[in-house]
């Protein structure tokens, strides 16, 4: 009896044991910690011999790490792995949560008490807890670069915080970023709304702010070689080195033109003094090396400032953070390189077809990402915006074409010229070509010329992929089928569901007039929010050699404007406005296009510009005097007004006869002044005069900015049954009884 128990009991264990082994052994299989014998879960389906195979392939997929790798839900795929913050993650057993909003919590004390060195420490542990949560990523980077930035006087401090932001940010895509690897293709997938957050910062703090000139100096300092931007070597003993300054204004004339020009440094001394002061700010190079023979040598990709994206497929050529850069380096590059990089990891137009943004299930959500913002039509954008950025700060800069050239001296005293004279002659600085590399593809544009170049064929390509440049005949097409499509109501009446075969056959529609029917009210929404025709058009127009010359001209006329130069300013003002018009008679769509305000008002500016200065060259006394002899008695504004209308008749007359001199040279300047042939050009672009030159109601707006004119009195107000100043509608007093 008592060896029956014994051996029950011996049987038992045993099975136990082998149960347990079994189990074990199963869930290491089903984990994936040993590979079964039998299928190829990398095999794809199309592949396998037979239904046998494919059997064993989708057997070979279930484990929970062969799923965990096919969904990229493991640790090691979403993004750089970081051991420390890991293990602080792990070892809080369930704390996370509270540990964070503790520390979030204090941050925003240290913030408020402006201990910024804490706050920052604080913040890293923050998004390190929490590495895969974009939104604190986000939020603490612009925490950093806007609230943090602005709280410091000092502007290398702001520069300083502005760097912390975007590195930041930057740090959080590479911790969000992992390798999609699809049938033969690999690409790395991180977040949109990061990268896109960074080319922004660029474009925003180094385009629009307070203390714009000063930011992109220090951009410019950032950028440039530490040897070649030492004060020591361009200022030894305390005395500016001529030769070597020269050899670096020669390198670097954008940023030694901005900060003589816009922000007053007059001598080289104190271009040299602007350098020793920001010596120590963000860079890309070893400046802490004691070694002075490698303080040029680049630091890693994620230790520079500027930072780049890593290298990607892309149609424009992108800096990267193994390429040098020098003095054409710009901040917009920086943006249009991130703005590029988030397009890589949306999902991509179909080529020509007005569409909305694709909804789940209608794209790879392993390889592609939706941005939170903005909307995709204009996400797709910003590439061709920043380049267009790049082209203006040019233009505005005085940087033209490749015939451009600057003159260090020639808004100096000759008491304090930069250069020796005698045999040397002024020195002249070109806006000279650069390329990114030693095997680069394109150059850095540093014209406007260029640039606008450059941003036309990106708004193009981004208007040809987005189907935004229909031809007629596809309109027409489009409107055509649209039409029969009218039992659902007017083609532009809203968004329409995704109808089955079904309800399509009981409406007696057709699938491909449905298409038609969307892609027609999607092509006049992505228009009206885009506002690509303008982008297009004033790209083009920029980008011509008779916009530019148009441009030179107003740049010298607004020079001799500011420097009280009168009758040189005349001259050149009237010649300036005949080039403008001339060039807008060459690109209607951007002088007459949709939304070009700001071509009436620039057009309109520099006409009243010409009209005050012949005001204050008195340039119309006689006709004035002959007035005032049939009417003596005027008071002080109708004096004002009459001076300011024969002005205004001067101005016009001016304008068109210097146009007519390129139109037709033969002409008499009678058919100006007289209602000759060509009198239409004082005002009109055709001799239909049905096209004015400006918009009376632009050019009143700028003559009453400018003081050339009194603001109209508001219309009166009608008096009538139920309005204000009927007395009928006043309410009656209350009565007491």
């Amino acid at each position: 009896m008592t060896d029956n128990i014994r051996r029950r009991a011996t049987i038992r264990k045993v099975s136990y044991f082998g149960l347990i082994l079994a189990l074990f052994t199963l869930s290491m299989f089903w984990r994936g910690l040993i590979g079964l014998p039998i299928g190829n879960a990398a095999r794809a389906a199309n592949d396998a011999p037979n239904e046998l195979f494919r059997t064993g392939d989708r057997i070979a997929r279930l484990p929970i790490l062969k799923q965990a790798d096919a969904l990229e839900l493991r640790e090691l795929d979403s993004g750089d792995p970081e051991v420390a913050g890991s293990a602080a993650r792990h070892s809080m057993l369930g704390l996370q949560g509270i540990v964070i909003t503790v520390l979030w919590s204090q941050a925003i004390e240290k913030q408020k008490r402006g201990e910024y060195h804490d706050f920052e420490l604080l913040v890293n542990v923050v998004t390190e807890l929490q590495p895969n949560f974009v939104q604190p990523w986000l939020f603490q980077s612009w925490n950093i670069s806007y609230n943090v930035s602005v709280e410091n006087d000092k502007l290398g401090d702001m520069y300083f915080y502005i760097a912390r932001g975007i590195d930041l940010l930057a740090k959080g895509d590479r911790r969000n970023t992992k390798v999609y690897r699809g049938a033969g293709e690999t690409s790395k997938v991180g977040s949109p709304d990061i990268r896109f957050t960074i080319g922004f910062y660029y474009q925003n703090k180094f385009s629009v702010s307070d203390k714009v000139d000063v930011l992109r100096s220090l951009m410019h300092v950032s950028a440039l070689k530490p040897s070649e931007r030492d004060p020591d070597t361009l200022m030894p003993n305390g005395q500016v080195d001529e030769k070597k300054f020269r050899d670096f204004c020669e390198r670097n004339p954008q940023f030694v033109r901005r900060l003589q020009t816009k922000l007053n440094r007059k001598s080289p001394a104190a271009v040299v003094d602007f350098l020793r002061t920001n010596q120590q700010i963000p860079t890309r190079y070893d400046i802490d090396n004691k070694n002075l023979d490698r303080k040029d040598l680049l630091v890693s990709d994620e230790s520079q400032f500027p930072i780049f994206p890593p290298q990607f497929v892309s149609k424009q050529r992108e800096l990267t953070g193994r390429d040098e850069t020098n003095d054409s380096y710009d901040a917009f590059l920086a943006a249009r390189a991130w703005y590029e990089y988030a397009q890589s990891i949306v999902p991509p137009p179909v080529e020509g077809e007005p569409a909305a943004a694709p909804r789940r299930g209608e794209y790879d959500e392993y390889k592609y990402r939706i941005p939170t913002k903005p909307m995709l039509i204009l996400f797709r954008m910003h590439p061709a915006r920043s380049q267009t950025y790049l082209a203006e700060y040019l233009q505005k800069e005085g940087w033209f074409d490749e015939t451009t050239r600057w003159n260090p001296d020639e808004l100096v005293d000759s008491g304090n010229a930069w250069f020796a004279k005698g045999n040397n002659p002024p020195l002249l600085i070109a806006a000279k070509g650069s390329t990114l590399t030693a095997d680069s593809a394109s150059a850095i544009p540093v014209s406007s010329l260029s640039a606008y170049a450059d941003a036309h064929a990106m708004w193009e390509d981004y208007g040809r992929m987005n189907g935004l440049i229909l031809t007629p005949t596809q309109l027409f097409k489009y409107g055509e089928d649209a039409a029969k499509t009218s039992v659902l109501g007017s083609p532009g009446s809203g968004q329409l569901p995704d109808f089955t075969d079904e309800q399509l056959a009981t409406l007696g529609l057709r699938r491909e007039w449905i298409k038609a029917r969307k892609a027609l009210l999607y092509y006049q929404q992505n228009l009206q929010v885009s506002n690509f025709p303008f982008f297009l058009s004033s790209t083009e127009a920029e980008a011509s050699r008779e916009m530019v010359e148009a441009r030179k001209l107003l740049w010298e006329a607004n020079r001799s404007y500011a420097a009280a130069k009168t009758g040189e300013a005349i001259r050149l003002f009237t010649e300036a406005n005949a080039k403008w018009r001339l060039a807008l008679l060459k690109h209607d769509k951007f002088h007459n296009g949709e939304r070009n305000d700001s071509v009436q008002e620039l057009t309109s500016e520099i006409e009243v510009k010409l009209m005050k200065l012949l005001v204050d060259e008195r340039k119309v006394p006689a006709v004035k005097l002959a007035l005032q002899a049939l009417v003596p008695q005027l008071d002080e504004n109708a004096d004002r007004e009459l001076t300011n209308a024969l002005a205004e008749v001067e101005t016009f007359n001016r304008i068109a006869l210097e146009l007519l001199k390129t139109i037709n040279p033969a002409a008499s300047p009678d058919s100006i002044q007289g209602d000759g042939e060509y009198a239409y050009l004082k005002n009109y672009t055709t001799k239909t005069r049905d096209i004015p030159w400006v918009n009376p109601r632009a050019r009143d707006a700028v003559k009453v900015k400018e003081g050339m004119m009194r603001q109209p009195a508001a219309p009166p107000m009608p008096i009538g049954p139920g309005t204000p100043g009927d007395p009928r509608s006043r309410p009656k007093p209350m009565e007491i009884r």
